[in-house]
């Protein structure tokens, strides 16, 4: 939703969440103040920091040094801390981060050998029970591969080679999700010392902790306590797919519009 003409509303930048687009967050858009600007960043390939350097030149362009408002639901709350850490680098003003269910992973995931055969052994069976394909794939050359890239490109190599016949959205789909959802994994979030919401929902939903059984258990503080350094911790219930949609996100909703609030009172 783009800035009425004449009107100086604080926007909210919003990132994609793993593997999707910022569709996702029309549910929340709805429950903003209908002159609250909303935009949205979509997925570039890279790092986490390299995607968030991208980003940043975007944001000031609109926004200037602020003041900040950023938000992602899963992958995309990732993004927006890394994003408002540069932004502050650079002397901006970022009042918000708000990270919707962006929750690490209870237990520590671990990148052994041994674990990466699990790994793909658990994405084989998904694969059979969504999609039914039944291709065996090369545990022990994936095991071997050096990066996520190259693991998911052995993968994306063998599909094609496979005649198998899965339209080409869902293959890139399951591409960047695979690599979007393990950037969560790995995430290695820093310090940072603006105000930071975690909006959490009760768990993941089962899919994500069949792929990725770490994901059964989670922190109080979602895995942030110990670099945001000041955490607010909002719990909304549901499961990690259900809280971007009624009716969690109401409650979600009416948080950052309260926090939008005191952020008009404070700038006028």
């Amino acid at each position: 939703r783009p800035r009425a003409e004449g009107s100086d509303a604080v926007p909210v930048f919003v990132f994609h969440p793993a593997g999707g687009s910022t569709v996702a967050y029309e549910p929340l858009l709805k429950r903003l103040p209908a002159d609250t600007p909303m935009f949205g960043l979509e997925r570039v390939e890279g790092p986490i920091d390299e995607r968030a350097a991208a980003y940043v030149p975007l944001l000031r362009e609109i926004q200037g040094d602020g003041p900040y408002v950023l938000a992602g639901w899963s992958l995309g709350g990732v993004l927006a801390y890394a994003v408002a850490r540069q932004l502050r680098e650079q002397g901006a003003d970022v009042r918000i981060v708000g990270l919707i269910d962006t929750v690490m992973a209870g237990e520590k995931v671990e990148d052994t050998p041994d674990e990466i055969r699990a790994r793909w052994q658990r994405y084989a069976a998904f694969a059979k029970k969504t999609y039914g394909v039944d291709a065996p794939l090369p545990f022990d050359r994936l095991a071997e591969a050096g990066s996520d890239e190259e693991q998911i490109g052995i993968l994306m190599d063998l599909l094609k080679l496979s005649g198998a016949k899965i339209p080409g959205g869902i293959i890139e789909h399951q591409r960047t999700s695979w690599l979007d959802n393990r950037a969560i994994q790995t995430a290695d979030p820093q310090q940072y010392d603006g105000d930071v919401v975690l909006y959490m929902a009760d768990k993941y939903h089962d899919d994500a902790i069949n792929l990725e059984p770490s994901f059964g258990t989670r922190q109080p503080d979602g895995g942030w306590g110990e670099v945001a350094e000041n955490l607010e911790v909002v719990y909304i219930g549901g499961d990690h797919i259900q809280i971007v949609d009624e009716p969690y996100i109401s409650k979600v909703g009416a948080d950052l519009s309260n926090k939008l609030a005191e952020i008009e009172k404070r700038s006028n």
